[in-house]
């Protein structure tokens, strides 16, 4: 079987991993090579592939490690942090929306700054506009 591996049972298998990667962990289904068989909860015909499949084995590997790793790193911030719930993931989302103190900071810096742009902008027009209102008037007055 293993010299007339189709695709098509790749891309099976490859989805099968695909979904176990975000259903959860299933370490016991990637991490080893003996509990490729004989896990729970593997689909008929996927144990046997991942035996046969080199390329199919090395990603269910990798998921495996991945998974193992990402479960020692939780399981240490397990006792600093409980488990994430709808309430704690909405306070992280409402914590983030909050402007933090280093951007009022730069609102109230920025503020007075951009007026004094914005009214030198307007100053210098005013000096413009006088500067040509003036050479119009005399324009004109020697036109007479």
């Amino acid at each position: 079987m293993s010299s007339k591996q189709t695709r098509p049972d790749c891309s099976r298998v490859e989805s099968f991993l695909d979904n176990c990667w975000a259903d959860g962990p299933h370490s016991s289904i990637a991490g080893n090579h003996d509990p490729l068989l004989n896990a729970p909860g593997l689909p008929p015909g996927i144990g046997e592939h991942l035996s046969s499949c080199p390329r199919c084995r090395g990603i269910a590997e990798e998921i495996g490690r991945v998974d193992v790793s990402l479960q020692n790193s939780f399981e240490t911030l397990g006792g600093f942090m409980g488990p994430p719930c709808m309430g704690s993931i909405e306070a992280t989302i409402v914590r983030l929306r909050e402007a933090g103190p280093d951007v009022t900071l730069i609102r109230k810096v920025r503020r007075p700054l951009r007026m004094l742009l914005w009214g030198s902008f307007y100053a210098f027009s005013l000096i413009a506009c006088c500067a040509l209102a003036i050479t119009a008037y005399k324009a004109f007055v020697a036109a007479r």
